[in-house]
């Protein structure tokens, strides 16, 4: 017998426990997040989402509290672009130490959702945003319900998604959701751009919003030109349930992944509900951090894409882009008829039991594949567990140095040349339970190579001269919209032939904002760099030289998607340029002739840009 696809997703559903744990899937049996799209449902507006150009995860941060936690200041977000500013204290937060998020540098804005269930295990504190730059110190954000939490075993509709009022732990995709062979059974939530897409009629009893959501944006009634809702289809609003209509297959809408088809049918069943703004024209759908750090170990591309792309991160965006054009909204989605009403087309979960306490196994002691004067390539036995390992958590000397997210070898960076370092790894399992750590490893990493030069920008910035600049948690910010921010490196100086890496991010989207690599820098009549202006596939790349006060642009493309830039200046004075992201890489230029100069300082400048520099190193033969 032929087994359909329909055949195999009862099969495989026939699988689960006859309970589950109310941590990896919350709330009750017939919470929106896991009631079906029932045969009754009224589907309208389809396509009125067009393909989108690039989708990308909103990260989402989930936490286990212990009794034993100390208890720490919640305190009301600071400024909008510097979240972590002194704002008034709020209440005391329970939580542990080491959480820590590296999102409050000025000039970028976290918007991301948390939850953390307290040590009584019913009661979920939801945050948002959440930032905390400093492990121990105060926690940033807003609670919602503010005076307390929510019951995990509950019905889960109120949470920290401020667009909307609806839930953070409800509708995100966790670890193993999209890589297992098990299907998504709960409707996942998605952001949309509100100023395109959402709708405002201040006639309305509910404006910008419907059930399940309480709220929109609190800038919802502007214009679209003050950011404002400016969608005109009056159904699509915070809280609409969007799906796919029964008329669609995978083959149908051409899907070729496997993360795509089984978005494709958590669409088709379970929907997904509209809980914040993108504010850009990128969709968003909500992930749990780790899973996005596993969709990329796993599939080998990042499940944030663009239009540029190439291989199979082009098939995941042509997935993309064919789902989100089929969505409709499920107009009679209501609380007395769930999921539009009707039979459900699947069954109701089973019902909730108990919490996974049991840990990992320990993972076995490291080895050592490479070594640099500031890296160590580590592999090690994996760990056990009843459920599933989420996560290798790598230690240098007693401080987390690095994470897996399920793979066991790891390239572990920013370490002291010439000094020993002794590595233990501990597994987390999706139940946030950690095993006990494997044996320590020693490693002596060799001194940096005469001529060399790295930074990571963990400690005083003495040989940098910054203006608008800064170092901060390991990384040089230059971080100045309303104009230019620099930082040049002073000392040391490089005559061709040598190659510069430095790993970079850059935050504005506009070919206004532009940031520069400048190296062999003289003064400014003799000077080379790198222009990137924007980001991501559709960033526009030139390199120049000045010789003598006369600029020439010697080459440009369009478009780098890698995390790290090369450039590698021949004796003759030639530049290759390559994108590099991981062990791949890609030539943006190759062996383009330049004249003058081939020697001289480096440095970075930003105009109307955002640029952070994670890491640099300089060789040379």
């Amino acid at each position: 017998m032929k087994l359909t696809p329909l055949l195999l997703f009862f099969l495989t559903a026939a699988t689960f426990a006859e309970t589950r744990d109310p941590w990896l899937w919350p709330f009750s049996s017939d919470s929106i997040w896991n009631t079906s799209i029932g045969k009754g449902a009224h589907y309208v507006n389809e396509g009125f989402l067009p393909a989108p150009d690039s989708v990308a995860a909103d990260p989402e941060y989930f936490y286990k509290v212990k009794a034993g936690d100390p208890e720490r200041a919640l305190r009301e977000p600071g400024v909008w672009d510097n979240r972590a500013a002194n704002g008034r204290e709020l209440r005391k937060l329970r939580l542990p130490d080491d959480v820590l998020l590296d999102n409050a540098r000025p000039g970028y804005t976290p918007n991301n959702v948390a939850a953390f269930l307290m040590p009584d295990g019913r009661t979920l504190e939801q945050i948002a945003p959440l930032v905390r730059p400093q492990p121990g110190g105060p926690v940033y954000g807003f609670p919602k319900p503010f005076a307390g939490g929510t019951d995990i075993r509950g019905p889960g509709i109120p949470g920290a998604h401020w667009g909307s009022g609806m839930s953070s732990l409800g509708g995100s995709l966790r670890h193993g959701e999209l890589t297992g062979p098990a299907p998504i059974r709960h409707a996942l939530k998605l952001e949309i751009w509100g100023k395109k897409f959402l709708h405002y009629d201040k006639t309305d009893a509910t404006p910008g919003f419907r059930w399940p959501a309480d709220m929109a944006d609190n800038y919802a009634s502007k214009t679209p030109a003050e950011g404002g809702y400016g969608g005109r289809i009056p159904k699509a609003e915070m809280g609409a349930l969007l799906a796919i209509g029964p008329r669609h297959t995978e083959a149908t809408l051409g899907l070729k992944t496997a993360p795509g088809k089984k978005l494709f049918h958590a669409l088709q069943n379970y929907g997904g509900y509209l809980v914040d703004d993108a504010a850009t024209d990128t969709p968003l759908i909500c992930v749990e951090s780790h899973a996005i750090g596993e969709f990329r170990e796993v599939f080998g591309y990042d499940f944030d894409v663009q239009s540029g792309v190439t291989g199979p991160a082009n098939d995941w965006l042509a997935d993309l882009r064919a789902l989100f054009s089929a969505l409709s909204i499920v107009d009679n989605n209501a609380p007395d008829a769930l999921g539009g009403g009707g039979p459900q087309s699947l069954p109701a979960p089973p019902e909730l039991g108990d919490f996974d306490n049991a840990p990992p196994s320990e993972p076995g002691r490291g080895r050592v594949a490479k070594i640099t004067p500031r890296s160590v390539a580590l592999s090690w036995d994996s760990a056990r567990d009843n459920v599933r390992v989420m996560a290798y958590e790598i230690f240098a000397s007693g401080k987390l140095a690095a994470i897996s997210f399920g793979r066991t070898n790891l390239e572990i960076t920013g370490l002291v040349p010439g000094a020993a370092h002794s590595f233990t790894i501990r597994a987390r399992d999706t139940s946030m339970n950690v095993s006990a750590f494997s044996p320590p490893l020693t490693v002596h990493t060799p001194p940096l190579p005469p001529g060399s030069y790295e930074d990571d920008f963990a400690g005083e910035l003495a040989n940098w001269k910054l203006e608008k600049a800064k170092g901060e948690l390991g990384k040089l910010l230059l971080q100045n919209w309303q104009g230019d921010a620099t930082a040049g490196l002073t000392g040391p100086t490089w005559s061709a032939p040598f190659t510069l890496r430095c790993e970079i991010e850059v935050i504005g989207e506009g070919a206004v904002n532009k940031a520069f690599i400048i190296f062999n820098h003289q003064d400014d009549r003799n000077t080379s760099w790198l222009e990137i202006g924007g980001k991501g596939a559709n960033a526009v790349v030139q390199l120049h030289q000045t010789n003598n006060g006369e600029t020439q642009k010697l080459a440009e493309r369009r478009g780098w998607t890698g995390r790290t830039l090369e450039i590698s200046r021949a004796a003759s004075g030639a530049l290759t340029i390559r994108a590099v992201d991981g062990a791949k890489s890609e030539i943006l230029f190759d062996k383009i002739p330049a004249s003058k100069p081939k020697a001289g300082a480096l440095g970075f400048r930003t105009q109307f840009q955002q640029l952070s520099v994670n890491h640099l190193y300089v060789t040379t033969p």
